[in-house]
């Protein structure tokens, strides 16, 4: 659940998930500081999560959202791009994972649902440090490995 701050356009997270999906909740999009979320970002959350139903029907698995929206200030403390994908201005990107599932292996089955259409299209990277993966709806099939 999420309470209304003073300015009344931002969400703070409450004791109760505000589920998007089956499987999601509005929660795991949230900027891990805990500054709460723009109420005009939770469409744009469950598109993303939409997706995310679409991949995990694939596994048969949880998939753990390891970051989702982030604020201007987390995501430099974080060393995210100046463009991320994460930032409310597009609130589109989150990093993921699914145990046991290899994170190469993950954006190939992300790289073959988006060009078969069952998935948005948008950018799938993945990174050397973790076995998250980066997926976002940016509108155009862009791959990246850091």
């Amino acid at each position: 659940m999420f309470k209304l701050l003073g300015d009344a356009k931002r969400l703070l997270l409450g004791d109760r998930p505000m589920k998007l999906t089956g499987h999601f909740t509005l929660e795991e999009f949230a900027c891990k500081c805990k500054c709460g979320i723009e109420k005009h970002l939770v469409q744009d959350c469950t598109l993303t999560a939409l997706d995310l139903e679409e991949i995990r029907s694939n596994f048969n698995k949880k998939i753990r959202v390891i970051s989702g929206i982030r604020c201007k200030a987390h995501n430099e403390s974080v060393g995210g791009e100046d463009e991320s994908r994460h930032l409310p201005e597009y609130a589109d990107g989150v990093d993921i994972e699914i145990a046991g599932v290899d994170s190469q292996f993950l954006a190939g089955i992300i790289f073959r649902m988006m060009k078969a259409g069952d998935i948005s299209k948008g950018g799938i990277g993945t990174y050397r440090a973790h076995n998250g993966v980066h997926f976002d709806r940016r509108g155009k099939i862009v791959m990246w490995r850091r």
